[in-house]
């Protein structure tokens, strides 16, 4: 057979797998729109919640944290940094501790050492106590300022809004923070 009429043939294969691979249509029972209706509302709801959290005194400070922690946080550890990577696998660039098969039978796998229990993401910090998350922000904000008075200068026109913000969660009241993301958080768990 011809080189075309082979590709044909497999392309012909492919679209008849494709087709035995997808599941058959769903059968719907009176009007979708009022199912629909009725997830709008809990989706809301849900994010009406979030929004509720992130407008607290931790929530705010866990945000003013998520944007600069690589200032205060060492993540990932040295160790998942400096884990050689197996045969056939290669460091992913930009992700240290993370390594991508290049050839073999797991071409295009990832094998990721880093420990994302200590990860800087929301969901590691939003239950943290506001003194903890308060240290962090404050070590954040002094290395940031820190290094771009060293790399701009005293004339930095964004050195006036970090030391403002800085000021602001420096000022945050911890035990009344706690208690407003009790109450957040409470409402957000239900």
């Amino acid at each position: 057979l011809p080189l075309g009429e082979l590709q044909k043939k497999k392309k012909k294969q492919q679209q008849q797998q494709q087709q035995k691979a997808k599941p058959p249509p769903k059968k719907t029972t009176g009007s979708s729109s009022s199912k629909k209706a009725a997830v709008a509302p809990k989706k809301a709801k849900k994010a009406n919640r979030e929004s509720a959290f992130y407008e607290t005194q931790r929530g705010k400070l866990v945000q003013h944290l998520l944007r600069r922690w690589w200032y205060a946080i060492e993540w990932p550890s040295a160790a998942a940094k400096a884990k050689a990577p197996e045969a056939n696998f290669e460091t992913l660039a930009g992700f240290p501790g993370v390594h991508v098969c290049t050839s073999g039978p797991r071409l295009g796998e990832l094998v990721d050492h880093r420990d994302h229990d200590k990860c800087p993401c929301f969901a590691n910090y939003f239950d943290k106590p506001t003194a903890d998350v308060k240290a962090l922000v404050l070590r954040a904000f002094d290395e940031q300022i820190k290094q771009l008075q060293n790399a701009e200068g005293e004339q930095s026109p964004l050195l006036k809004s970090l030391q403002q913000d800085r000021t602001t969660c420096s000022r945050v009241n911890e035990k009344k923070a706690d208690a407003e993301a009790a109450k957040a958080i409470k409402s957000y768990n239900k």
